[in-house]
């Protein structure tokens, strides 16, 4: 359960380390289990936000940072693209063959790698389109978090006050799903985040 919370509560690194170290399990379960693409999905996208902490030196807006060295993160970050972009093609696979609850995964990813290439307003597309899928299905938990990071990109951009009100949106979306301590976070999160503009 720790690859399934560890997104949720922003703990990219560790998402990411274990999905590393677990992806040849992954991949030899995957067939037939329901659970495993979101799995899959839940890696690749710690992956893509680990990396961008990597590369751009710092901790992520919406998560813990890392207690290890950034020479440390940087000798992981073969790893952690290399392991997105095996999990992106399981899922891309996954939807061409039929599955039709996994677009928003695919929406997600390809906004987190265009936040790892700093292409915010690629990003933004990118989530409205998860968003609206989410929405539409029921996935409020996805929704959330898919509201939740959209927040973060746009107060990366400076546009402080569309991301506060997506933050609230984001906040009532898990309030609905019963996630009490993920509020907790978020609000604690979120106010250490606008003192550093997102950053």
């Amino acid at each position: 359960y720790t690859l399934f919370n560890a997104p949720i509560f922003g703990e990219f690194q560790i998402g990411a380390d274990i999905i590393v170290d677990k992806l040849h399990d992954c991949v030899k379960d995957a067939t037939g289990v329901a659970l495993y693409p979101i799995r899959i999905f839940f890696g690749a996208y710690c992956c893509y936000i680990t990396l961008s902490q990597t590369l751009h030196g710092k901790g992520d807006s919406n998560g813990s940072g890392s207690g290890t060295s950034i020479g440390n993160r940087k000798h992981k970050a073969s790893a952690y693209r290399k392991t997105a972009k095996v999990c992106k093609q399981m899922l891309k696979k996954w939807i061409q063959g039929g599955n039709p609850n996994l677009t928003h995964c695919l929406s997600m990813l390809n906004a987190e790698k265009c936040v790892l290439k700093r292409k915010y307003d690629n990003a933004v597309g990118h989530y409205r389109a998860a968003i609206d899928f989410t929405r539409k299905r029921g996935f409020i938990h996805m929704e959330g978090l898919a509201t939740e990071r959209l927040a973060y990109c746009l107060l990366v951009q400076g546009e402080r006050e569309d991301a506060s009100a997506l933050h609230e949106a984001s906040i009532r979306l898990f309030s609905d799903w019963g996630a009490d301590k993920k509020v907790e976070v978020m609000e604690s999160r979120w106010q250490r985040a606008i003192e550093r503009g997102g950053r």
